[in-house]
């Protein structure tokens, strides 16, 4: 699967798109992306953005056994962090410093195994005097990442009463996800 981005590029299939061919036989996995409607894509070219987002990616194999998705060419894609979270296993992996990863699969059909996150690495969306932390909410989960603080640190979710809905410890230097169950509506996230 290839990611990409081009500003003329769309969310949806279009002219910097490639269909996934889905390969003939039975010892072969795949790996894919989706369009908001549905096709599955083995080149996906996004717009550039300014903001945090993310793509579903669909795994799926015949087999039962260990695989490795290989990230590379990162400076064709501008100065973006890319984050792997692999939601079977719950790991999050900054294939920016670390570009392959390696997981084992039961025999699956297709679902989104992973996601990726994508940000600008310039942007940051802490209001005031803290640099280098950016914040977002993905799936009822809070994912935070700190680049510049010398320490760890302590996050507390706090819903639109004041009512504390989620804490836990973050690492500097890593994404971050406090998971908030039941969320909807508006929260705010203390450092």
């Amino acid at each position: 699967t290839v990611i990409g981005f081009n500003p003329n590029a769309s969310d949806e299939f279009d002219g910097w798109d490639t269909e996934k061919k889905f390969a003939n036989g039975d010892n072969y996995p795949q790996l894919y992306t989706k369009t908001n409607s549905g096709e599955e894509l083995a080149v996906n070219f996004q717009r550039k953005r300014n903001e945090v987002f993310t793509i579903p990616v669909y795994f799926s194999t015949p087999n039962f056994g260990q695989h490795t998705i290989q990230a590379s060419d990162f400076t064709s894609m501008g100065s973006v962090g890319v984050f792997l979270e692999d939601l079977h296993e719950d790991k999050l992996v900054y294939l920016n410093v670390t570009p392959e990863y390696t997981f084992e699969s039961m025999v699956t059909e297709e679902e989104p195994r992973f996601i990726l996150h994508i940000y600008p690495l310039s942007a940051t969306s802490v209001v005031g005097i803290v640099s280098g932390v950016n914040v977002y909410a993905f799936n009822k989960s809070v994912y935070i990442q700190l680049q510049e603080l010398p320490d760890d640190g302590f996050v507390t979710v706090y819903d639109a009463l004041g009512r504390a809905v989620a804490s836990d410890n973050v690492v500097k230097n890593s994404l971050n996800r406090i998971e908030i169950k039941d969320a909807s509506g508006w929260y705010v996230v203390k450092l």
